[in-house]
């Protein structure tokens, strides 16, 4: 699997040098995301620094449709090998210009061929006021609802979640979503200082599952690892198992509190050195799902009953960066440390005792031609534990066998992407996009590959392929990649934007 990665990336990286050589005027693209689906989105700069994210990056306003099929290679290990789905999004931002502004990013996704296969998310939807003295720099901004800021690059590029909640309905291509609540914001000069309070929380989505009526969790969706069928109970042999999911009063899950503080020193002007630090207190974006289990009779024959009671944790978190960045090049260092609360112990129950993380994440990115839109990017970024971030399951039932998934995606990684515009006309462009990541703690690669192409104003075609390869025996599902090594796929998703 190593070998057939890294001769795709050679392939790849080939194609993007040769259509170096026939590209010769000024060209106007953004970068295409690694998310579906992949349009060119133009972007104006911001006031003050796009690492700082003052006023939010602003985008280009957008509605549009799309159908498109997701095959994935190997046998599926649940549902359909094709999953046939319609894609809508809402992107809108008044005038920026403006002191008052709203911003609403929303999307949605069903399938046309796979039961209970749908996706909601609303990635931002606020309204904040501004002010800014373009003489002293000197700067306000209130917000309200869900937004998006840069807490930490590492949360961000490494995909955690540890600071602001993802939509993990795609597990290898989750989206970041903002926090909820009210964000204040003051400046002058070289210096930025934002705080965040909230009574509201709203964990992170992950792929949708159901119990069914034999009270098993089942899914349809190749991104949800069902808990198993059959366990074994007080030395007992292997028995069926029911589950009863108890989920609490949803005031008792979305009414918590939650506040945040980030200070920041950097050049107005988005360039030079930044430095910046916060720390917040607030629910674990994961929401912990301890459990009971015993042995239980009915009509002579025994089976397994497990209860599953969700439940709120807290943790606290601190972020800082710092770096350098041009218009050229760019690089930095981030660092995040999580320090969970303990779950009230309670003898029958079974849970995640998780220790404290640490994590540091150091990135170089190089756009190598002068020019501010045709430049292709290059990146690297290195992410390594350097202390902690184990998840121990503890009680009657406990197991050496992980059965609530890896903490984070990555624990020991490097990441190499690529993103640059491959040919553009006055009618259509075509823009590719790679990253190949290597997980050293399982010896494991993840490589993924997008072409978006843009005809006329109006329609749009996004292709995208992934493959993941882990050299862990295949008993062995404790990590991300090990866990989901057999979902490589292909894709293409029209879209009509209006």
């Amino acid at each position: 699997m190593r070998n057939t990665v890294y001769g795709t990336l050679i392939f790849v990286a080939s194609s993007i040098l040769v259509s170096f050589s026939v590209q010769a005027a000024e060209l106007t693209t953004d970068s295409i995301e690694l998310v579906p689906p992949v349009t060119a989105v133009p972007r104006k700069p911001a006031i003050v620094s796009p690492y700082w994210n003052y006023r939010g990056t602003p985008f280009k306003d957008q509605i549009s449709l799309g159908v498109g099929d997701e095959h994935y290679l190997n046998d599926a290990p649940v549902g359909d090998s094709d999953y046939i789905q319609v894609y809508g999004r809402l992107r809108y931002q008044t005038d920026p210009e403006q002191p008052f502004m709203g911003t609403i990013d929303l999307g949605a996704s069903t399938s046309l061929n796979v039961n209970n296969y749908s996706n909601y998310e609303v990635v931002q939807a606020h309204v904040n006021w501004e002010e800014l003295d373009p003489e002293t720099w000197i700067r306000a901004s209130v917000s309200v609802g869900r937004r998006k800021f840069a807490w930490s690059t590492l949360d961000s590029e490494w995909l955690l979640g540890v600071v602001q909640p993802f939509n993990r309905f795609d597990g290898l291509r989750p989206v970041e979503q903002g926090l909820t609540g009210a964000f204040a914001s003051v400046g002058a000069g070289h210096f930025d200082l934002l705080g965040f309070v909230s009574g509201i929380y709203i964990p992170e989505q992950g792929a949708p599952y159901e119990i069914n009526d034999s009270k098993q969790i089942t899914t349809t969706s190749p991104w949800f690892d069902p808990p198993p069928e059959e366990m074994i109970f007080e030395n007992s042999e292997e028995r069926d198992v029911r589950y009863d999911v108890q989920i609490p009063p949803i005031k008792d899950i979305v009414f918590q509190p939650s506040q945040g503080i980030l200070a920041r020193a950097s050049d107005p002007d988005g360039e030079g050195y930044y430095a910046q630090v916060g720390i917040l207190r607030k629910p674990r974006n994961t929401i912990a799902l301890p459990f009971i289990g015993k042995l239980c009779l009915e009509d002579a024959t025994n089976y397994g009953c497990v209860t599953v009671k969700p439940e709120v944790t807290y943790a606290t978190v601190k972020v800082a960066d710092v770096g350098y960045v041009t218009k050229n090049y760019a690089f930095g260092v981030s660092g995040l440390e999580e320090d969970p609360d303990d779950l009230d112990r309670v003898a029958e129950y079974n849970y995640q005792l998780l220790d404290t993380m640490r994590m540091v994440s150091v990135f170089a990115e190089l756009r190598t031609f002068q020019s501010s839109y045709w430049g292709p990017r290059l990146r690297v970024s290195y992410l390594n534990t350097v202390d902690g971030g184990n998840a121990t399951l503890v009680g009657p039932l406990a197991t050496n066998t992980n059965v609530f998934g890896a903490r984070t995606m990555f624990r020991k990684a490097l990441s190499i992407s690529a993103k640059t515009l491959l040919y553009r006309s006055g009618r259509w462009s075509l823009d590719n996009s790679i990253k190949l990541i290597d997980e050293m703690d399982e010896d494991g690669t993840i490589l993924m590959v997008d072409f978006g192409v843009n005809i006329g104003q109006h329609w749009s075609i996004s292709m995208y392929a992934d493959f993941l390869g882990s050299q862990k025996p295949l008993d062995q599902t404790d990590t991300f990649i090990s866990r989901y090594r057999g979902n490589d796929r292909v894709a293409a998703i029209v879209n009509f934007l209006f």
